[in-house]
């Protein structure tokens, strides 16, 4: 899955529709948040591989877009679908620790403002995932998603719902 992930050919554009998608991306550049939200969209459609070629063209043009890293390191972690291998690991450890970096830098880039609250708490529970590539039910992951969910669940943010859902999947997997 993971073989060759920085060599494949990136989107031109956001091709076809895939729905609506709301999830909160703080950028200035409103194509790469389009690029983002669609990578989004393909990831909750089971599609990682095209997911995850669109947060790279999303970080192609914005390189400190923290949601872009976040997406990438989501798509190639375990899931309930397969178990993580050892390149797909270090792959969400790298991206994870950007978002993270990103996330949480005090500096602002040309294109990109600090990252909000729901943004940096979707890293922060993704940043305990890694820590341990086996999700029980009571690890630090799963309480910050829980949290996310309490402080930040609404109707325009279902990254947090489907998130947190797929936290419980993979705990029940394990």
């Amino acid at each position: 899955y993971c073989f060759h992930l920085e060599d494949r050919p990136l989107p031109a554009s956001p091709s076809h529709e895939l729905g609506k998608n709301n999830i909160t991306v703080t950028s200035s550049n409103e194509l790469a948040v389009k690029f983002v939200r669609h990578g989004f969209q393909l990831f909750y459609g089971f599609n990682g591989e095209e997911a995850v070629k669109y947060f790279r063209k999303a970080l192609s043009l914005e390189p400190h877009l923290a949601m872009a890293y976040y997406g990438i390191a989501l798509t190639v972690g375990a899931n309930i679908n397969f178990a993580i291998d050892p390149m797909c690991e270090n792959f969400a450890m790298h991206y994870i620790a950007e978002a993270s970096h990103l996330a949480n830098s005090n500096s602002s880039h040309e294109h990109s403002g600090a990252a909000s609250g729901l943004e940096r708490a979707l890293i922060a529970a993704l940043s305990v995932r890694y820590k341990n590539t086996t999700v029980p039910a009571d690890s630090g992951s799963h309480r910050l998603r829980r949290q996310l969910k309490h402080n930040h669940n609404s109707p325009t943010s279902p990254g947090v719902q489907v998130n947190t859902a797929v936290d419980y999947a993979n705990a029940m997997k394990s």
